[in-house]
């Protein structure tokens, strides 16, 4: 698929690299040296997804990717940066990147498929919204409909009756509660989500769909917010009926009568526990060794100094070793790369096995690995 794909990094060579794998792909791309200029290009509008490295000077990448974030949500911005903290990768994540790799990056095909997933994945966040809101203005004129009680009785059932069906047949849940919070109606979406029938839940309370692990707090704020007209947004953790969690993002909307009295909620819920697990796969991914699956440098580097400031705290004992495998490159030369990745992950397995759960053992370079143990009574 094509698109237009603005590349900010400070270094030439890297921009250039990117230019020319990226329109050998079919893709339009166009550059910017530093995050003010790209900025710039951005705001001209002829972006539909954006790669930048963080470490800039002056504007840098996390505070071009808060910016289009805030400025434009569905463009995608995929971070491609050089070895940087553990702070910076979180953070990062926070503020919406939708991928993140690390320079230099080994297989390019790997960056061209995370660019085509997420430029489909934006086309469809953009149908969805425009979509919910076609959904908001349908409720809305249908309320207003209501209101004003026309005597064009005709026209209003059959607007009733085409909501109806959008809202039975919509791609978001609905549910509508009456003001106590009782369920009153559910749509086909909520039962595909759920696993509940609408006579399942109909009567019952939305806690049905309670599984205790959104704290209380929570839902105390959900309550005073809608019970006091406001509209709440929020994300949730739900159980299905099978038992399973998943995440919900809900937009509940009080509905008023003509004396503005509360009678009934309309709550758009999205599953979104695909986005929150790609999520946690992309913190990981930041964070960890790809062959072994140990902690990085990155996290190794966090790691010691949260036990370094515990000793200092505590005043106790702990351990930092570093530790290379003798021979390593003879296998690698005479037996091939996938012996010595076998070497490897059966050396991280036996270091693992070594240690307590509290210790760290991290890949930090080809052959080389960090070790650090903490609690120790004496040298």
């Amino acid at each position: 698929m094509s698109g237009r794909i603005l590349v900010i990094d400070d270094d030439a060579s890297v921009r250039m690299s990117f230019r020319v794998y990226l329109e050998d792909n079919g893709y339009l791309v166009q550059t910017a040296e530093h995050g003010s200029q790209g900025l710039a290009y951005f705001r001209a509008g002829t972006t539909d997804l954006v790669l930048v490295d963080l470490r800039m000077p002056e504007v840098d990448g996390l505070e071009v990717l808060a910016t289009v974030r805030q400025e434009s949500p569905e463009t995608p911005v995929i971070v491609v940066s050089g070895a940087g903290t553990l702070s910076d990768s979180v953070e990062a994540l926070r503020l919406g990147a939708w991928d993140y790799f690390i320079k230099p990056i080994q297989d390019m095909e790997v960056l061209t498929h995370a660019i085509s997933r997420a430029l489909e994945k934006s086309r469809l966040y953009a149908e969805n919204r425009q979509y919910r809101e076609h959904l908001e203005e349908l409720v809305a004129e249908r309320t207003r409909e209501l209101e004003l009680k026309t005597e064009a009785a005709g026209r209003t059932a059959e607007k009733l009756r085409i909501f109806s069906h959008v809202v039975e047949q919509s791609a978001t849940a609905v549910m509508i509660t009456s003001r106590e919070g009782r369920i009153e109606y559910v749509n086909r979406k909520f039962s595909d989500i759920t696993g509940y029938s609408s006579q399942e839940v109909v009567g019952q309370n939305p806690r049905i769909l309670n599984s205790n692990l959104t704290p209380s707090e929570t839902y105390a704020d959900l309550w005073s917010n809608i019970t006091a007209g406001r509209v709440w947004q929020g994300e949730l953790m739900n159980r299905r009926k099978d038992g399973c969690s998943y995440w919900e993002h809900i937009t509940i909307t009080p509905i008023t009568s003509d004396d503005q009295q509360i009678t009934h909620f309309l709550a758009v819920l999205e599953d979104i526990t695909d986005r929150k697990e790609y999520e946690s796969q992309l913190l990981h991914k930041a964070n960890h060794d790809s062959l072994t699956g140990l902690p990085n440098r990155v996290l190794a580097l966090d790691r010691l100094e949260q036990a370094l400031a515990r000793c200092r705290r505590e005043h106790n004992r702990g351990v930092l070793m570093y530790l290379d495998l003798d021979g390593f490159k003879a296998i690698n030369d005479n037996h091939g790369h996938e012996t010595g990745d076998k070497v490897l992950v059966a050396v991280s397995s036996r270091l693992q096995d070594c240690v307590r759960e509290t210790d760290t053992i991290a890949r930090i370079g080809g052959d080389e690995f960090l070790v650090v143990l903490q609690d120790l009574e004496s040298e």
